[in-house]
């Protein structure tokens, strides 16, 4: 997961580079952008109905199969892009490089995610 999401802030962060590169507006538009985005997936997360779980464990499949999986689902997710496409440009200094601040932003929320994600992984273990 954690490659797939780093392949989503790296094409987010070539895209935003280019786009502030070309205009300051276009910067605080999708800056602003963001923001509300960002507020409606909280809202619409509160909203919604709590998941029901289950005692019943999937079945076993090889390691490669589930790194390829989570890669690719990753990778394929339209909302992943768009969440660092929107959530990126809230940190960055207009007057510094585009591309290396949203890559910096990026890789630092890609391994912030991983450790939690292992963390959750190592606790569902025990």
């Amino acid at each position: 997961m954690a490659l797939g999401n780093l392949g989503n802030a790296a094409g987010a962060a070539l895209g935003l580079a280019v786009l502030f590169s070309v205009s300051a507006l276009a910067f605080t538009v999708v800056k602003y952008a963001g923001a509300a985005y960002l507020i409606w997936l909280g809202i619409r997360t509160l909203r919604a109905a709590p998941a029901v779980a289950t005692d019943t464990p999937p079945p076993a499949r090889p390691l490669r199969q589930v790194l390829r999986d989570g890669f690719v689902v990753a990778l394929l997710n339209p909302k992943t892009a768009i969440f660092f496409a929107a959530f990126l440009p809230q940190f960055m200094n207009p007057a510094g490089s585009a591309l290396t601040q949203s890559l910096a932003l990026g890789v630092g929320f890609v391994l912030i995610a991983a450790t939690t994600d292992i963390c959750y992984v190592s606790a569902a273990l025990r």
